[in-house]
């Protein structure tokens, strides 16, 4: 499955490698972050993670996080 989250509060190339980690440990296959649009198009298995997961994930690691 593909989605895109619209991330916020991002500050530098740093905190895309943070939240790409925290979601690469949840079982995503692909993080694309375009920093033009600041979102992310994520490729995931949705037996094994839902969207929502991955907005908690990024909202826990203290960035705002909005699927489109």
């Amino acid at each position: 499955m593909e989605t895109t989250i619209k991330i916020g509060r991002t500050t530098c190339i740093g905190c895309i490698n943070r939240i790409e980690s925290k979601l690469r440990l949840l079982g995503i296959f692909r993080f694309d972050y375009d920093f033009q649009n600041k979102s992310a198009k994520i490729m995931y298995d949705e037996e094994d993670i839902t969207v929502a997961d991955l907005v908690k994930a990024i909202e826990d690691l203290g960035y705002e996080a909005v699927a489109r």
